[in-house]
């Protein structure tokens, strides 16, 4: 990455850059002696640093993308059922390193089942007691 400030952690710089090109914490605190909570941590320490993080998250995402056409269309019949584990497990990571593009949308209904946006349940008033009702039609009045 370009422009880095002279105040930006210089470790933290390489294992960002890391990142990007596809590495683990755990794999960059392995190379660096430190723990991938340490690398984490230094990764993180500010608002700079955690921008740059992500943004490296998500050019390993693309990677990860273009590692996961590689293997679609390298698949054959002799290949097929490991090729859907390997699939499964990249569009899991996929979707948890960019769930912004990679993850399942769910919708969410705003609307009854008949698109009226009214509730479908009715109340028999029939067969409330008197004070019930005269407590409703209070309600009502307010």
């Amino acid at each position: 990455m370009t422009d880095q400030p002279d105040d930006l952690d210089p470790l933290a710089l390489y294992a960002i850059d890391r990142v990007a090109e596809g590495a683990t914490l755990v794999e960059i605190g392995e190379a660096m002696g430190l723990s991938g909570g340490a690398v984490f941590s230094r990764v993180t320490a500010n608002a700079e640093l955690q921008r740059r993080y992500q943004l490296s998250r998500e050019t390993a995402a693309d990677l990860l993308e273009t590692e996961l056409l590689d293997v679609i269309r390298s698949s054959t019949d002799r290949t097929a059922k490991a090729d859907r584990v390997k699939l499964a497990g990249l569009q899991w990571v996929l979707s948890r390193r960019c769930p912004r593009r990679y993850a399942d949308r769910v919708a969410l209904e705003h609307t009854s089942p008949d698109g009226s946006m009214s509730p479908t349940e009715t109340l028999d008033v029939a067969s409330l007691s008197k004070e019930a009702l005269a407590e409703l039609m209070a309600a009502r009045k307010r």
